[in-house]
């Protein structure tokens, strides 16, 4: 048996931990050089998350403060200069946030109203720094984020949103968010941060906004020297602070702003916690060396395994803040604590950001009317779902310019003078105009938005438009009923006086009394008709009725010289409407110059459904020779296009010499109710002249 086979267990493994140590040793330095670069790594990458979850949180405060600011510089009261009503509506707005009020100012930056508490009367004129960031927006007509600076009468260091004002396209008044800098520093949520963690803001001079810690020494003094040569570029750097300690600092920038953020640690934390890493493996390591292989392998796992996890977890957080993980390592759970903090810091502004979508989505379903918004000089764009539905396209189509797309024809050249004068003119607007929808229906729509700045100065136009459409078209044809009429009650109210006159002239009684008796008589019947128009509102009236109630009038003459005959049935309301003036201005027209103008006259009035064709038809027969209108008045426009729009049917007009004939028909669905126009009803007979040939 050979001589290594008889060796004892004992130097077995000593022999096997001789062969093993320097292998075994160069992977507990590699495993332990790994972690001391993904320590190193890890925490760079976590003080920049957290640098860009902070930037990105003060641009969510400052971006709450620029809407809110826009909403009331665009406020009639202060364009009418009403600052006393002004004021109740800036309060109100402001009224949840205690670190932020209002300040208007005219042009030389004399403050005209300001609601910061215990703000006195008179007002002072701004600040030299705050009036010069005044000039900055007025100039560029666009909004500005000042630096840090103590305004007059101020305790404490604010900056200010600055949105400039216009009247008629002219400066009028600068509208100033004045912000409490002591307020930036609940975007650094202090409480939470590591200990060993200072955050803080630079504003465009090089000056702190807010540091965490240390606020009250350090708001509004210069950054140090190795921060403010990094202030334009965001990643990880080394620098001397203020203390003079050297910083790991990362940097990100602020896009409403321009400011700076910085999370930094000091240098010799930073690598305390990696030599922590590193000191606690070289333990383990030579706790490996002594150990046997079995535990060598173990003990290696133990830590590969957590960082491999910690790897995996670390993906997971961003999509799932409510993920864990759990190493047993403390290194790597404090990182995971920062990391899943800064994931679900981030999760709650992008909730608040989809609440917020969600909200105004909600609100224009409600209120029925399209959003859009979309850069002049790319095209390109979104719109919300409800423009959709205005527009008759499909719910995937792609964003097209919302107004030229659909605009009508004739409207189209005079729509596109406006947009090219939108495009270039930072403020609001409003287009009217008709589009024509995706299924070919011709709609009015209001155009209602506002064009930012500022103007690109290669192509001269604005930087965005944004925009609401709404469907008006019920409120167009409402007003052109409304003026339509109008013109019938005063046509009407003329046409009564000749009824009248004509009840008079037909009224033959061989005494006054009779006389009084019998043109009373008529009166109350016209009353009666009148009464029934009224009480109805035009509407679900039987075509019998009506019939009979425009010619109570006359009801003398019905079965003698009016013959009135058809079967039941009930008009709807625009065609109640339409038809009832219709037969209301033939009857006149009858008794002023037509049929029953003379004592031979007569009239014939019928209608029938048959096919699913309704149709009216007036004969007059006997009466004076017929000749066509010189030139068309009112009443043709009701007897022919009141009439047909009102059925959307067809009326023809035939001036025979013998006698005026008129003929309405149209589809039985768009005149009678819908239970009667899909059955063929039994005709009734009303009356009918006595003695006449056909009748």
């Amino acid at each position: 048996m050979s001589r290594w086979l008889r060796w004892s267990v004992r130097a077995r493994l000593l022999a096997i931990v001789l062969v093993l140590v320097a292998p075994l040793n160069a992977m507990v330095y590699a495993v332990i050089a790994n972690l001391a670069r993904a320590t190193d790594d890890a925490q760079r990458s976590s003080l920049l998350y957290s640098a860009r979850s902070v930037a990105a949180a003060l641009d969510g405060e400052l971006g709450k403060y620029i809407a809110l600011g826009a909403s009331l510089a665009r406020s009639p009261a202060l364009i009418d200069e009403r600052l006393d009503a002004f004021e109740g509506e800036a309060r109100r707005a402001f009224t949840s946030e205690p670190d932020a009020w209002i300040v208007v100012s005219d042009l030389s930056g004399q403050q005209l109203l300001n609601t910061a508490p215990g703000a006195g009367a008179p007002l002072p004129q701004r600040s030299a720094r705050a009036f010069e960031a005044q000039q900055r927006a007025l100039a560029s007509h666009s909004t500005v984020v000042s630096d840090v600076y103590v305004g007059p009468g101020a305790q404490d260091w604010v900056a200010a949103v600055e949105i400039p004002v216009f009247r008629n396209g002219r400066p009028f008044r600068c509208l100033s968010v004045i912000m409490s800098a002591r307020g930036f520093l609940n975007v650094f949520n202090a409480k939470d941060m590591p200990r060993n963690w200072i955050g803080a803001v630079m504003d465009g001079r090089a000056r702190y906004v807010a540091r965490a810690p240390d606020y009250d020494s350090t708001v509004g003094q210069p950054v140090s020297a190795g921060w403010r040569a990094s202030r334009d570029a965001e990643g990880v750097s080394e620098f001397r602070s203020r203390e003079g300690d050297t910083l790991v600092n990362a940097n990100a920038l602020s896009d409403l702003s321009g400011w700076a953020v910085g999370i930094g640690v000091k240098k010799v934390e930073f690598d305390a916690a990696a030599a922590r890493a590193v000191t606690w493996a070289s333990f383990l390591g030579a706790g490996l060396s002594v150990l046997s292989l079995l535990l060598a392998l173990f003990m290696a796992r133990s830590i590969t395994r957590p960082i491999a996890r910690l790897q995996v977890a670390a993906a997971d957080v961003l999509t799932d803040p409510d993920a864990e993980f759990e190493s047993g390592l403390p290194e790597f759970d404090q990182f995971w604590t920062a990391l899943k903090r800064a994931a679900i810091e981030r999760a709650l502004n992008e909730r608040m950001v989809r609440d917020s979508e969600r909200r105004l989505r909600l609100a224009s379903e409600a209120a029925r009317f399209g959003v859009y918004e979309f850069d002049p000089v790319s095209g390109a764009g979104v719109w919300s779902p409800e423009m959709h539905r205005i527009l008759g396209v499909a719910e995937d189509a792609a964003f097209a310019s919302p107004t030229l797309a659909a605009v009508h024809a004739d409207d189209l050249a005079k729509v596109k003078k406006i947009v090219e004068d939108i495009e270039r003119t930072i403020g609001p607007y409003e287009i009217e105009c008709r589009i024509v929808r995706g299924d070919g229906a011709v709609r009015w729509a209001l155009d209602r938005g506002e064009a930012v700045g500022p103007l690109a100065p290669t192509t001269g136009k604005v930087n965005r438009i944004t925009g609401t459409i709404l469907d008006i078209t019920e409120l167009k044809q409402a007003e052109e009923r409304n003026v339509l009429l109008l013109r019938e009650v005063s046509h009407r109210a003329k046409n009564m006086l000749s009824v009248v006159q004509a009840i008079a002239r037909r009224t033959e009684a061989s005494n006054g009394e009779e006389f009084l008796k019998l043109f009373g008589q008529r009166i109350q019947a016209l009353a009666a008709n009148q009464d029934l128009l009224i009480e109805n509102s035009w509407r679900g009236i039987d075509m019998q009725h009506l019939a009979r109630a425009q010619f109570a009038p006359f009801a003398d003459l019905i079965g003698q010289r009016v013959r009135l005959e058809g079967p039941a049935a009930r008009l709807k309301p625009d065609a109640a409407q339409g038809i009832g003036m219709a037969l209301h201005e033939l009857l006149t027209n009858a008794g002023k110059y037509g049929a029953l103008s003379t004592d031979a006259g007569s009239i014939e009035l019928s209608w029938s459904m048959h096919d699913g064709v309704f149709e009216i038809v007036w004969v007059e027969r006997d009466g004076p020779p017929v000749a066509p209108p010189r030139r068309p008045g009112f009443g043709t426009t009701v007897i022919s296009h009141l009439a047909r729009t009102s059925v959307a049917g067809h009326v023809q007009i035939d001036f025979a010499r013998a006698g005026l004939i008129w003929r309405l028909h149209c589809p039985a669905g768009n005149a009678i109710e819908e239970a009667e126009a899909g059955e063929a009803r039994p005709e009734s007979k009303l009356s009918a002249p006595e003695g006449r040939p056909g009748a």
